[in-house]
């Protein structure tokens, strides 16, 4: 099933090599849901091949970082260390934006300025 969703990241995105030698960009993102009249928080592990995005997102996904996620999204089921199976929802990204950054990261990233600079028309080609 095709989705998409919004949330923030609860540790940073890693690079994690498969046993076939092919890179993937590894991050999880808590998405908050209301069920019952209440606020619950639900994870969704995600997994992106796309080598544009391993090589230049992974600076970018860092804990707290909000992002729109796109992908196919599926449930895994897995068994747990007590010897339960257990369910979760895992994507595979085919498209992220970067919806702002963590506070810390923010706090201590250089300001920067976005003054156009000054325009002659003298200096036009035509």
């Amino acid at each position: 099933m095709y989705g998409s969703f919004s949330g923030n990241l609860g540790r940073d995105a890693e690079i994690v090599t498969t046993k076939s030698g092919s890179q993937m960009l590894k991050f999880s993102v808590a998405d908050e849901v209301y069920a019952n009249g209440k606020k619950e928080t639900q994870w969704i592990n995600c997994v992106d091949f796309r080598k544009s995005s391993v090589e230049k997102l992974v600076q970018y996904l860092k804990k707290g970082t909000t992002v729109m996620v796109s992908g196919e999204v599926s449930l895994n089921s897995y068994e747990a260390k007590d010897g339960t199976t257990k369910t979760s929802l895992q994507c595979s990204v085919t498209g992220i934006r970067l919806l702002g950054g963590n506070k810390s990261a923010e706090a201590s990233a250089p300001k920067t300025s976005s003054a156009v600079p000054a325009f002659d028309s003298d200096d036009a080609p035509f």
